[in-house]
């Protein structure tokens, strides 16, 4: 079969998604092109399922990597038209964050540059994938969305059926995502991006909101208040950009949903306290103060004490405060910088789907940064997506082809 008809069948299949294109451009041939990134961005959205973070690592190497520094090495003379102010910013944060290897405490910081490199080979896939047809990346992100509703099923299924769990068990999932928290920011991602795929057809929308329905019905089981704040703010956002009966609805319903627990079951909401995020958060401050400009390095390390309860913890439980801790405050400015850059390249993009999408992650993600989040040094794991996954999708939205495509409005 010819990649004319694949390209045709694959289009026809996902020709329900509100927005999506339907004119083809020429390029140049499919191995010296983007497209060769496909598996590869697949194996990043969903690779996170497999049974190991080795799995996920070798497969990220072989599917997105290799094929990265090979259409990086072939156009190699396109690489200064590259660099949009986004991708400056990462540059010069990533700059940085090598230099503080010189000053860093940490035992292995060998490894930490190595994998500074890999995420910042990471961000070039998604420069190169700006290059691809928005049908392509909406594919993509669809699939990856429903095969996630479809684990986030199976793993509430595992875990009330099989074992049986009481009511109150704060419910994770398996394999890489054991953590409630850490799930709950995985599922949270893939709801975020989800809620911006909806089919046109009435049809197609039963399974759409059965999607939704799977992954926000097991964030909610994960009992973790930061992930539900931060989807309330991704809710309340993704509202007021849509504009849409179906969006303000999901806003009202979650904030009932919410009321809810707070009525029938306030120990879930306030039986834990602040889980020590003041107190963290007031310790990793004043270490900061102590450290202003570069901060312990890539790969620093350092321990946070609690004189009230005599722990030590290795992270603020901040992510804002970890990359001061980790590059100090000129790591962190940077940082911000890069933030700030994400953020306007989903604003200019609102009106498409993708553009909504990382407008409607950053804010999740903003605001789970201010109660949890560490160690985005790190091969391919659950942080990504709140860091390197966002920021990848900002950087595809650099092609014109993914800015002329907007959303229909109802």
């Amino acid at each position: 079969m010819s990649l004319c008809k694949l390209s045709s069948r694959a289009h026809a299949c996902f020709n329900g998604v509100a927005g999506l294109p339907g004119s083809a451009t020429d390029g140049p041939a499919w191995y010296r092109g983007p497209l060769v990134l496909l598996p590869g961005l697949l194996c990043l959205l969903i690779g996170i399922a497999l049974p190991s973070s080795g799995m996920y690592y070798r497969s990220t190497i072989l599917l997105l990597w290799l094929p990265t520094l090979y259409l990086l090495v072939i156009r190699r003379h396109e690489w200064w038209s590259w660099f949009s102010p986004l991708m400056v910013a990462a540059t010069l944060f990533f700059a940085w964050a090598l230099l503080s290897s010189l000053w860093s405490n940490g035992d292995e910081p060998a490894r930490e540059i190595k994998h500074a490199l890999m995420i910042y080979l990471t961000l070039c896939a998604g420069v190169l994938a700006a290059g691809l047809e928005r049908r392509w990346l909406i594919c993509l992100l669809t699939v990856s969305c429903y095969f996630m509703a479809c684990f986030a099923a199976i793993s509430l299924y595992v875990a009330y059926v099989l074992h049986n769990v009481p009511a109150t068990f704060r419910v994770a999932s398996f394999w890489q995502m054991s953590h409630p928290i850490l799930a709950a920011h995985v599922f949270g991602f893939f709801l975020m991006a989800l809620l911006h795929m909806r089919p046109a057809r009435m049809a197609h929308q039963a399974c759409w909101s059965l999607a939704l329905l799977l992954l926000a019905g097991f964030i909610l089981l994960t009992q973790s208040r930061g992930v539900w704040m931060a989807l309330s703010a991704g809710l309340i956002v993704t509202a007021a950009l849509r504009r849409e009966r179906i969006y303000l609805f999901a806003m009202l319903a979650g904030a009932t949903l919410l009321s809810l627990v707070l009525a029938f079951w306030p120990d879930l909401l306030t039986g834990r306290g602040m889980s020590l995020r003041p107190e963290l958060a007031a310790e990793g401050l004043a270490l900061l103060g102590h450290h202003p400009l570069g901060g312990f390095g890539l790969g620093g390390q350092y321990s946070l004490q609690l004189e009230t309860t005599g722990r030590h913890f290795d992270h603020p439980h901040n992510l804002f405060l970890s990359v001061g801790l980790d590059l100090g405050g000129v790591g962190l400015v940077l940082w911000l910088a890069v933030w700030a850059l994400l953020l306007q390249a989903g604003w200019r993009n609102r009106q498409s789907a993708l553009g909504s999408t990382v407008l409607g992650v950053w804010c999740f993600a903003t605001v789970s940064f201010l109660s949890d989040g560490a160690g985005i040094w790190s091969k391919p794991r659950e942080i990504w997506f709140l860091t390197w996954i966002p920021l990848t999708l900002a950087l595809a939205l650099g092609s014109a082809k993914t800015r002329s495509q907007t959303l229909p409005r109802r």
